[in-house]
C-alpha cells in the first residue's frame, strides 16, 4: 500500500503526485505539438452570417444547437464544432467589447 500524503482537502498518494505534476520543458513540448494552428483572418468582409474558423482556416456558418452540444447557447462551428467563446476565434473575429469596437 502506498503512503498516503494529506493535501489540503484530499488525501492523494506519492505515485498519484507524480502523475499529475508536470515539468515546465514537457508542458512546452506538449503545446509545440498540438495538432493545430491558428490562421489568421484574410483581409475583407466576411460573408454574411459566416465567422472565420482559425482551426479549419475557412469562412464557417456558426450555429446554434450543435449536434456535438445541443444545449448548448453559444454558437459553434458547423465542421469543427469550437464555440465563439474560444479564445482564438473572438480575437480573429474581433468579438471581444462592444460592437462599436468590433469593426
Amino acid at each position: 500500500m502506498s503512503k498516503v500524503r494529506k493535501t489540503g482537502h484530499t488525501s492523494l498518494t506519492e505515485e498519484q503526485i507524480a502523475k499529475i505534476r508536470v515539468d515546465p520543458e514537457d508542458t512546452a513540448k506538449r503545446l509545440a505539438s498540438l495538432p493545430y494552428t491558428i490562421t489568421p483572418r484574410p483581409e475583407g468582409k466576411a460573408p454574411r452570417g459566416h465567422f472565420w474558423c482559425p482551426y479549419e482556416a475557412k469562412w464557417s456558418d456558426f450555429i446554434q444547437n450543435h449536434p456535438t452540444s445541443p444545449m448548448s447557447n453559444y454558437y459553434r462551428c458547423e465542421t469543427c464544432g469550437i464555440s465563439t467563446e474560444d479564445y482564438y476565434v473572438k480575437t480573429v473575429n474581433r468579438l471581444w467589447g462592444d460592437k462599436e469596437e468590433r469593426n
